[in-house]
């Protein structure tokens, strides 16, 4: 598998530890939170929008720098709503990529692993995790999505990883 490997995501590492290692922070974990309140604070669209960004922004980030062109569509689980032209085994573009993981993130009634081989992988976990693995350390490029708010944590394997 992939030599580096990141699990990127807004939450805020210190506030692990809760039973069995949970998250211990009240956070929105879903494009359906829109209007709800966390700690005092409504999650409105544009807030929403944002963290997506980052998180796309990610995505395109890492797989440049570490030269990857193309991702295979892999473990293609459709609920329903997965576009007619996306297909197990499909070959996709970064910006491709991007807007596969975009859909992901939004929960679009489709699942799925981006990976070229044991080159590279882009995986979309539940609760809004993200998994990059690399052939290249590439944290550098990642550095400053950090300092927007994201937490890209080196050395976590992709629990979706085969």
């Amino acid at each position: 598998m992939a030599a580096f490997r990141y699990k990127i995501t807004k939450y805020d590492p210190r506030f692990y530890g809760g039973p069995g290692g949970a998250y211990t922070r009240d956070e929105w974990t879903s494009i359906s939170d829109i209007g709800k309140t966390f700690d005092g604070v409504e999650l409105t669209r544009e807030e929403y929008e944002r963290v997506e960004g980052l998180y796309l922004e990610a995505v395109r980030t890492g797989l440049e720098a570490a030269g990857i062109e193309r991702l295979r569509v892999c473990g293609l689980e459709d609920h329903g709503d997965a576009p007619a032209s996306l297909e197990e085994g499909q070959p996709v573009t970064v910006p491709e990529a991007v807007e596969i993981c975009r859909a992901l993130l939004r929960e679009a009634g489709f699942w799925c692993r981006l990976e070229d081989g044991d080159r590279a992988y882009v995986h979309v976990g539940y609760d809004y995790y993200l998994y990059l693995g690399t052939p290249v350390d590439v944290g550098a490029a990642l550095a400053p999505l950090e300092e927007a708010g994201l937490f890209v944590e080196a050395g976590f394997s992709s629990p979706f990883a085969e």
